[in-house]
């Protein structure tokens, strides 16, 4: 909402974008724990609190592990990211060149992306991937 807070709703949306998918009154359970001030609204130091929780997850390890086939839990390629996005994550449109952008964005530095042959995905540019959100921006 461009507020700097999250409500239910919002919050809601945010754990879809990260794979957590859980049933309404689980999510209202999630938010209330998360709303330690008990505004209806989750502020930033909340949200950040809440996102390192859910950053050392283990089972984003393992969806991590799962796509990662190639180099076997060590990178994705984009191959394998858009295959992942394409039938798990339902995003038919997506396509291979969006996915090399997603790496070159989660994963390399600026200056790094002139020579680049190969782009992988690394486990902490994937958990940048799912933990990305411009929510607060």
């Amino acid at each position: 909402s461009g507020t700097g807070f999250l409500n239910l709703h919002e919050f809601s949306l945010l754990l879809k974008q990260i794979n957590i998918f859980l049933e309404e009154e689980d999510i209202v359970q999630v938010f209330n724990d998360v709303d330690a001030d008990n505004t209806t609204l989750i502020n930033e130091a909340e949200f950040l609190k809440f996102y390192h929780r859910v950053l050392s997850r283990p089972m984003l390890f393992d969806v991590f592990e799962s796509i990662s086939k190639k180099y076997k839990g060590l990178a994705i390629t984009s191959w394998e990211l858009h295959k992942f996005l394409a039938e798990v994550q339902k995003n038919e449109s997506i396509t291979l060149e969006e996915c090399d952008n997603i790496i070159k964005d989660y994963e390399i530095k600026d200056t790094e992306k002139m020579e680049i042959k190969h782009l992988y995905l690394s486990w902490k540019g994937f958990q940048r991937f799912c933990m990305s959100s411009s929510l607060f921006h």
